[in-house]
């Protein structure tokens, strides 16, 4: 923010105060314990609801007295989704934050996320979408950082399907693929896209 005026500086700090993230790869301050950690995020943020903070540290059974350095990553996880979700943010940006966890753990922090999240807007970034599609409304396919579509999670489902196929070794060599068919790869016996238009028989 620097060479903001004073009214730009309070505009950008308003957003951030509306904006949660997390990532599987942020750093934590490992030798505070989790009380420690959480009575500094209070003092961050003016919007901090601490009813909910409570009940998102006993719906995650997250330990007061334990340093941060001392949970499992998916002791972890929950702790950083605690603090993110306690200052009810607009948005909530997740960056692969179900990566490495047992399906357990996984399964109690979408629920967690669903159940505490209310009015706010969750962005998920997974490259699993068995991960996510129980919870996700909408989806989007990115490749290189472009936005290729968008489309409700039933949409999806009903006419997207992942394609592998054996093939030889000159087979479709040249041959111009349909638009439908995106992210295709070509080893040599073997061919993948995603079909964006598929059609059921049934």
């Amino acid at each position: 923010v620097a060479g903001l005026g004073g009214v730009d500086r309070v505009l950008v700090v308003g957003s951030f105060l509306r904006l949660g993230y997390v990532s599987e790869n942020a750093a934590l301050p490992d030798r505070l314990t989790v009380a420690q950690y959480f009575r500094y995020l209070r003092s961050l943020y003016p919007n901090w609801d601490q009813r909910l903070e409570r009940e998102l540290l006993a719906r995650f059974a997250l330990p007061h007295d334990r340093p941060l350095g001392k949970l499992s990553h998916g002791m972890r996880m929950k702790a950083m989704l605690a603090g993110a979700l306690s200052f009810r943010p607009e948005l909530l940006i997740l960056d692969e934050p179900l990566s490495g966890l047992d399906p357990l753990v996984r399964d109690e922090v979408l629920e967690g996320l669903l159940h505490q999240a209310e009015d706010t807007t969750v962005l998920i970034s997974s490259h699993e979408l068995s991960e996510i599609e129980g919870a996700a409304t909408h989806m989007a396919f990115m490749d290189q950082g472009r936005v290729l579509f968008q489309e409700p999670v039933d949409v999806v489902r009903s006419r997207f399907r992942e394609v592998t196929a054996t093939v030889g070794d000159e087979t479709g060599v040249g041959v111009a693929l349909p638009a439908s068919w995106l992210s295709a790869e070509r080893s040599r016996s073997t061919f993948r896209c995603v079909e964006t238009a598929f059609v059921s028989d049934a």
